[in-house]
């Protein structure tokens, strides 16, 4: 997925940068914008030398490089971390872009990468339309509830583009099933796995996204499960949401879960059993260090205990 930025999350006006409380926001927008960023690789922010030259070289120097002590924390944060998440386009030819509507794009009066932006936009729109979102803002100054954009040219038929402006619409926005899914019994497996189960959780909960990623215990893999894990294509989905609601309910809860049928094994020293569909389960104990999950088995495979 390539991502656009509001040109806000890299400009701020004199003015606002002479409000402490506008300052905060800008240093944490752009934190928290390049936080996403790295946390959905790999995704990327789309990019051009046209807004290079504004942020580095443009006569009007941006109120954060005026700034001492800001330019000597901030440069060595933006020059460390954005290229690695930057994609570079060439605008061949700027020109003037309709945004839908205007006052969606804080950027698009306010700061001097607004007409880049859409112009940018443009670009990659004309590459691959699926491929492309706009970051219209933050936690720190949401706008949720806002539509898609739709930028207008005199060379194309109107372009409707995706926006993001939460958490969950990151992740919705982010093949995480796919990317984080284990394809080995790599040494990070277990915590991709762990990160799936949570933006499922987020996704499918309307509650903030911090009560959504709580678990009750602990997760455990171990490499037996995720060796189990890795063959499995079609029901990845519901894997995911069977652990999510396991890890987040007690043992009481899962047993009177409908979905879950969750049980104890007999003869199985304190091993669980409970259902992903009406063919697939997962066994599991709960120990003092938290849930251990020790096996998947699919439709066709045995499941001992029965």
């Amino acid at each position: 997925m390539i991502h656009l930025a509001e040109s806000h999350f890299f400009f701020i006006s004199p003015n606002d940068w002479s409000n402490s409380d506008s300052r905060g926001r800008f240093l944490q927008k752009l934190l928290w914008l390049l936080d996403n960023l790295t946390e959905f690789h790999p995704s990327k922010l789309a990019w051009c030398v046209e807004l290079d030259e504004l942020l580095w070289s443009s006569p009007q120097i941006e109120p954060w490089r005026l700034d001492t002590v800001t330019r000597n924390k901030l440069t060595p944060i933006i020059y460390k971390r954005l290229p690695a998440l930057q994609a570079y386009f060439e605008i061949s030819k700027l020109q003037k872009i309709f945004c839908s509507e205007e006052k969606v794009m804080e950027c698009c009066n306010r700061t001097p990468g607004a007409f880049v932006l859409k112009n940018l936009a443009h670009t990659v729109a004309q590459v691959d339309q699926q491929l492309i979102s706009i970051i219209l803002s933050s936690e720190f100054s949401p706008r949720p509830g806002r539509g898609n954009i739709v930028l207008t040219c005199d060379c194309h038929s109107p372009l409707e583009i995706t926006t993001i402006s939460t958490k969950k619409e990151w992740i919705s926005n982010y093949d995480f099933i796919n990317i984080l899914w284990p394809t080995s019994r790599c040494s990070d497996a277990a915590s991709r796995l762990e990160k799936a189960i949570q933006y499922t959780l987020i996704l499918s909960s309307s509650e903030s996204d911090e009560v959504a990623q709580k678990f009750l215990f602990s997760p455990i893999f171990t490499n037996r499960f995720i060796s189990d894990l890795i063959s499995i294509v079609d029901e990845r989905g519901p894997v995911l949401e069977a652990l999510g609601r396991r890890l987040t309910i007690q043992t009481h809860e899962a047993t009177n879960s409908s979905s879950l049928e969750d049980e104890t094994i007999k003869g199985g020293d304190g091993m669980r059993r409970m259902r992903v569909n009406s063919a697939a389960r997962i066994h599991y104990k709960i120990t003092a260090t938290g849930m251990v999950f020790f096996r998947y088995y699919g439709e066709s495979e045995h499941d001992d205990g029965i």
